[in-house]
């Protein structure tokens, strides 16, 4: 099971790349940064909010700048959930699925540039699945309002 969106920007592709990964950007749209070297294979650090999500598992899976990024996502710990107001049983449950993966592609659209998340590998009764399908329009609502000079 999957999630897609796609979204047009008035913006350049390395625009929208610098966005993805410069946490400069990243903590503006999504409040969130990563620690990595963006090396395909290399393991990524989460800080959301004031947590920090280190696991071996979360890593880098591609990446073809101003083209597409991949990485696993970040692993559901108690405290991201708390910090979320995701309620114990939920974190219970979030807890024992399969880590999922998101995919950003970039495609050149005459003076605009699509960006299309793809959130998969999820078991077809996910919560997690449920969860990220409120969550990514508005975060994608907040980059496309930073990049095209709106308010975050």
């Amino acid at each position: 099971m999957q999630f897609e969106y796609t979204i047009s920007f008035g913006a350049t592709p390395e625009e929208i790349w610098a966005a993805l990964i410069e946490p400069r950007f990243t903590r503006k749209w999504w409040d969130t940064e990563f620690r990595t070297d963006w090396n395909v294979g290399s393991t990524m650090t989460w800080i959301s909010r004031g947590v920090v999500i280190e696991d071996a598992d979360q890593v880098v899976l591609a990446h073809e700048p101003a083209k597409e990024l991949s990485y696993t996502w970040h692993t559901m710990t108690d405290e991201m959930s708390t910090r979320n107001g995701i309620s114990q049983e939920i974190q219970q449950v979030i807890s024992k699925e399969p880590r999922s993966r998101v995919t950003y592609t970039l495609r050149p659209r005459e003076a605009l540039t699509e960006l299309t998340v793809l959130h998969d590998g999820f078991d077809s009764d996910s919560t997690v699945l449920a969860l990220v399908r409120e969550g990514w329009p508005p975060l994608l609502g907040n980059l496309k309002n930073l990049l095209e000079g709106g308010s975050e």
